[in-house]
């Protein structure tokens, strides 16, 4: 999914466009063609904390950043609204930056895991896994501490569902209904929201595709 993000980085600079999102989808492809080929024991000992596919999720996120920041300082010189106000440059661009850099932040747990500190206490009661993020507190895990799994309802309130919501929502409805619903495409252009191209959210759906067939395979080929 981080490689997807780094696609969208690319808004409104067709220069970065294509190598941006032909970047993303080689590194899709490669990456569950190696997950597809190795023994599946090799695939859940880098699907692991710190492994491999979690430092190269953490890599992409600060990659995303990097780029939407200069997406950020390159928006000068055309007028850009926020909420309706003028702004020199496209606000937007940076709050997603922001966004991928607490993404980044919280793969590697705000830094715990390079220089190793003890997790407070006050956290470690709240975690899931006892670090120093936000995105594994029980509050928005898929189970309860006492391993029972939550109800439908609460599972809305879930990490990887919250984010599922936002990149289907960002980078592909409102981009396929402002094509389509005039109403909100002049809403979007008086908030000044940047829309993703269809390419960036056709990348986020062949992963997501991809990534539940992997599951799929791996269920079926489990021992009984």
């Amino acid at each position: 999914m981080r490689a997807s993000s780094a696609s969208i980085a690319a808004i409104r600079h067709p220069a970065l466009i294509n190598w941006v999102q032909l970047g993303a989808l080689v590194a899709i492809l490669l990456s569950y063609i190696v997950l597809l080929t190795v023994k599946p024991a090799t695939a859940r000992l880098w699907a692991l904390e710190d492994g491999p596919i979690e430092d190269l999720g953490a890599a992409f996120s600060l990659i995303a950043c990097y780029l939407f920041l200069f997406c950020y300082f390159r928006s000068t010189g055309e007028a850009h609204r926020f909420f309706g106000r003028e702004t020199k440059r496209n606000v937007w661009f940076l709050a997603l930056a922001v966004l991928m850099f607490v993404s980044f932040g919280e793969e590697i747990s705000w830094g715990q895991r390079v220089f190793g500190w003890s997790t407070p206490a006050v956290l470690d009661a709240l975690n899931a896994q006892g670090e120093t993020n936000l995105h594994n507190f029980w509050l928005i895990q898929a189970t309860n501490p006492d391993g029972t799994r939550k109800s439908s309802l609460q599972l809305l309130l879930n990490a990887n569902r919250l984010y599922s919501i936002f990149w289907l929502s960002y980078c592909v409805v409102l981009p396929v209904l402002a094509m389509s619903w005039e109403r909100l495409a002049r809403l979007t252009a008086f908030f000044g929201v940047p829309i993703p191209p269809l390419a960036a959210g056709g990348l986020f759906l062949a992963n997501y595709a991809v990534f539940l067939l992997i599951i799929a395979l791996g269920r079926s080929t489990r021992p009984q």
